[in-house]
């Protein structure tokens, strides 16, 4: 079974500063582990040295695991060289994180920032990039994320990207959300069986990437636990989605509510 439920950070707002008070609240709220969002400097920035001690302090202070750390976008895959060596500076600079707080995975988004003129041409430079970042990331776990429709988004397309590397330093994270967009998502966990380090749990309509809760959209959400269970994976069921018009303190209690009804509590 899995370890137990966790939150994205960005629950609280991904154009909100993650605070010492926010981070309180989601401990006080049964939030066991938490996925820290750094996609949005906003929420949180990875060169805010301040920021960063503050966070770390209140960590600490805390009954919180930091599971995941979110990385910047790292627009591995795009054709300009100084763009992609720029995504690889900022993924080195997400591991070196751990001098703040203790983690030991970081999510990567893998293709570009728009949808693939030559989807062939991208994968070669994600995998190019790819092998330099592993080589300065240590024991560092990467999870390159499930996009959907761009680069690498498919479950067979990230496993043609990662199948080249140790199963025990690269691997997926399995988002439920743009996996359904384009394919079925328990097909595609199967595929990506003992490969998976993370998972994004979100919902949506099969149309638009709307990062809802489980139950509100088109996932069957019983076949999801069961096919990730019988991949292998036992780590955290990571949300990452919200509840339009909701605080954050209900949408902390309708996650918990629907893990328990997902895994049969």
């Amino acid at each position: 079974m899995f370890k137990n439920y966790g939150t994205c950070s960005s629950v609280t707002g991904h154009r909100n500063l993650l605070t010492p008070e926010s981070i309180k609240m989601l401990g006080d709220n049964g939030v066991e582990y938490i996925e820290i969002s750094a996609l949005q400097t906003l929420h949180f920035d990875i060169h805010n040295i301040r920021h960063l001690e503050s966070v770390g302090r209140a960590l600490r202070k805390s009954k919180l695991k930091v599971w995941s750390v979110h990385a910047p976008f790292t627009p591995f895959a795009m054709e300009d060289r100084p763009t992609r060596e720029e995504g690889i500076e900022l993924a080195v600079e997400t591991c070196r994180l751990v001098k703040y707080f203790d983690f030991d995975k970081i999510v990567l988004h893998p293709g570009s920032d728009s949808l693939a003129g030559d989807r062939k041409r991208e994968l070669k430079n994600l995998k190019d990039s790819l092998k330099k970042l592993v080589k300065r990331t240590g024991k560092m776990k990467l999870a390159l994320e499930t996009m959907g429709h761009y680069t690498a988004g498919t479950a067979a397309e990230l496993l043609e990207v990662i199948k080249e590397h140790d199963p025990g330093k690269v691997g997926a994270c399995v988002d439920t959300g743009h996996t359904a967009l384009v394919e079925d998502v328990p097909l595609a966990i199967q595929k990506l069986k003992g490969r998976i380090f993370t998972v994004h749990i979100q919902d949506n309509d099969g149309k638009k990437d709307l990062h809802q809760l489980p139950f509100t959209g088109i996932i069957d959400w019983q076949k999801v636990k069961n096919a990730l269970l019988e991949s292998g994976y036992d780590g955290v069921f990571m949300y990452e989605c919200g509840l339009a018009g909701a605080a954050p303190k209900e949408i902390l209690r309708q996650m918990r509510l629907r893990y328990k009804k997902i895994i049969g509590l």
